[in-house]
């Protein structure tokens, strides 16, 4: 699997992204990975006071 296709997948299954956040998120950001790196600080941003789940890009 390539980065890029790890780096979908891990954001489609982070804890608080559905569809339509996915969606947004890619469109704003450009990638998975610029995704991945920003969401902590837009929950964050956005009144969460605990850490955003995302899975790990380790083996299945």
């Amino acid at each position: 699997m390539t980065a890029g296709l790890i780096a979908h997948l891990r954001l489609a299954r982070a804890e608080t992204v559905g569809p339509r956040t996915y969606q947004t998120l890619i469109r704003r950001f450009g990638s998975a990975e610029a995704v991945l790196n920003a969401l902590p600080e837009l929950a964050a941003r956005g009144g969460r006071l605990k850490d955003v789940v995302i899975p790990q890009s380790g083996p299945i």
